[in-house]
């Protein structure tokens, strides 16, 4: 990937990232609280560079007022920024990359990477000035729970670094062992285009293991949509977290434009 499209998509993480934090975040955290009383969703965005490369953005913690059960967990948050409003129903779990034509674990495989948890999100909102987020659908899955998925298959952690290696050893390009979509996932090699080298789209040659969004959705810890509704000028929030349910509106305190228009000026400066 050029340098420049690294940028581009850098930039763009940090304006989604201010719409998580103002409006995804804070609307879950009030759902999960009005849903039982004592249950409790907070978070907070790890900011240094050490931090992220070690696989982790933001740092949550729950508490089930029922049950008491909860704990704290770093996660890596994850979103389809480049698909608005056309999803695509499934996410890329990295297992490897070529980094200056050397062949480099992903961040699904690599043992340095400390999260304990994913993020994934679809956004949603309007094209124009970039993007002006509005909505999104985030699932919060544990990473043992997608690890012990895959190994009750044969990948252990081991096994889906040595199926990386046979990938990129064999040279087919594209969708890898279809018959595993079956269990809901598959490999892929995707190929560089444009000019090759370190300039080229996906230059990297990244190989990945996608999961269906079907079973995403049976492994996840929590499935919410968020969106905002232009009529009421409120945030409308439902699904599950943890077992808690909730279908809530709450007003928004900013102008929804605001957010992306500000954090893109942000970011380019």
């Amino acid at each position: 990937m050029s340098t420049k499209q690294y940028r581009k998509d850098v930039a763009e993480c940090k304006v989604f990232e201010q719409f998580m934090d103002k409006l995804v975040y804070p609307n879950i955290a009030q759902a999960v609280q009005d849903a039982v009383p004592g249950s409790i969703f907070d978070f907070s965005r790890y900011t240094s560079m050490n931090e992220q490369y070690a696989g982790y953005d933001v740092l949550f913690s729950t508490r089930n007022g029922k049950t008491n059960e909860g704990g704290i967990f770093r996660a890596d948050e994850k979103a389809q920024l480049h698909k608005l409003n056309e999803p695509i129903p499934s996410f890329c779990f990295e297992l490897s990359y070529l980094k200056q034509g050397r062949e480099t674990p992903g961040w699904f495989v690599d043992p340095r990477k400390k999260s304990d948890a994913y993020i994934l999100c679809w956004p949603r909102g309007v094209a124009e000035h970039g993007n002006i987020y509005t909505g999104a659908t985030v699932r919060i899955l544990f990473k043992k729970d997608v690890e012990d998925y895959v190994a009750r298959y044969g990948y252990t952690a081991d096994a889906l670094v040595q199926k990386a290696k046979e990938i990129r050893q064999s040279g087919g390009y594209g969708r890898i062992n279809a018959t595993e979509r079956y269990h809901g996932f598959h490999f892929t090699f995707t190929k560089a285009k444009g000019s090759g080298g370190a300039d080229a789209l996906y230059g990297e040659e990244m190989i990945n293991l996608i999961i269906s969004e079907r079973q995403l959705e049976t492994l996840a810890n929590a499935s919410i949509k968020v969106d905002y509704n232009w009529e009421t000028d409120c945030m409308d929030i439902q699904g599950y977290f943890g077992g808690l349910r909730f279908n809530r509106s709450y007003p928004v305190p900013y102008n929804i434009y605001s957010i992306s228009l500000e954090a893109r000026e942000g970011a380019a400066s």
